[in-house]
C-alpha cells in the first residue's frame, strides 16, 4: 500500500504550544503604561511565600487594581526552581489572581517560618532576675509570629506570666485597654528597676571600699613611680647621710 502525502489544504491549522497557565483574557491584557518592572528581590523558594505575596501585591497595587495584571506579571517577581514551577503549570489553569496565589502559597507552604501558638507565649516566663522590659521585648516580638491573635489575647498571656510584684498589682488593679497603654505603664517600672538597679551597685560598692580601706603603706607605693626604688627614699625630716 502507498501513503500519498496529505495535501497541504487538508492540514490542521498549526497550534504553537502553550508557554504558559494563563487564560486568553489574562494573556491579552496589557501591563499598564507606567509600569515599572519588579525592583524588590525575587522569589526563590527560600522564605515564607506569604510573606513574598504580601510584598508584590504591595508593589502591584501602586500602579493598577486589575485582576489580569496581578496573574501576568507574577512571573517577574520569581527566579531559579520558582520560576521553572510556574512554566510547568498547565495551559488555561489559571484565570484569576486567587487561584495563582493559593496554588503558590500551597506549593511552598514548607518555607513558612515556624509559627509559635498562645500555648508558646505561655511559657514566655517574667523571671525575677531578669529586667521587666525583657520580658515585655521577647513577648511582643513572639506575638508577631502568632496567627490570628489579638490584643486582648496578648494581654491575657501577659498578666498570667508576670512575675508577681508591684508593676502586675498595678496590672491586676488597672488593666491595660492595649498593648501601648501596657508599654506606656511599664516604662515608669522600666525607669524604677534601673534606678534601684544603680542604686544597689553604688551601696555595694561603697561598703566594700568602706570595709576593706587602703593601707597607708599601699597607697604610698601606689603612688610612687614604677621605676622608682621605694628603698631609696627619704622622710623630708630624716637627715641626709654623711
Amino acid at each position: 500500500m502507498i501513503n500519498h502525502p496529505v495535501p497541504p489544504h487538508m492540514l490542521p491549522p498549526h497550534q504553537p504550544r502553550r508557554r504558559h497557565p494563563f487564560t486568553d483574557f489574562i494573556a491579552n491584557t496589557p501591563l499598564p503604561a507606567q509600569w515599572e518592572p519588579f525592583t524588590l528581590d525575587r522569589y526563590t523558594g527560600e522564605t515564607d511565600p506569604d510573606e513574598h505575596l504580601k510584598v508584590y501585591i504591595t508593589h502591584v497595587a501602586l500602579y493598577t487594581s486589575q485582576d489580569a495584571v496581578f496573574c501576568k506579571a507574577f512571573l517577574t517577581a520569581l527566579k531559579g526552581p520558582v520560576l521553572e514551577w510556574f512554566t510547568t503549570l498547565p495551559p488555561y489553569s489559571i484565570d484569576s489572581f486567587d487561584i495563582l496565589s493559593h496554588m503558590f502559597s500551597t506549593h511552598f507552604a514548607g518555607s513558612r517560618p515556624h509559627q509559635t501558638t498562645t500555648i508558646s507565649l505561655l511559657g514566655i516566663r517574667h523571671e525575677p532576675i531578669k529586667p521587666l522590659i525583657a520580658f515585655i521585648d521577647r513577648i511582643s516580638k513572639a506575638a508577631v509570629h502568632t496567627p490570628h491573635l489579638d490584643q486582648e489575647m496578648i494581654l491575657q498571656c501577659m498578666t498570667l506570666t508576670l512575675q508577681p510584684g508591684p508593676f502586675a498589682n498595678n496590672v491586676y488593679l488597672h488593666p491595660p485597654a492595649s498593648m501601648h497603654e501596657l508599654k506606656l505603664c511599664a516604662a515608669d517600672y522600666v525607669r524604677m528597676e534601673e534606678m534601684q538597679t544603680l542604686h544597689t551597685k553604688f551601696c555595694n560598692d561603697y561598703v566594700a571600699t568602706t570595709s576593706n580601706p587602703t593601707p597607708p603603706h599601699s597607697l604610698t607605693h601606689a603612688l610612687i613611680p614604677a621605676h622608682v626604688n621605694p628603698a631609696n627614699l627619704t622622710s623630708p625630716d630624716t637627715p641626709p647621710s654623711q
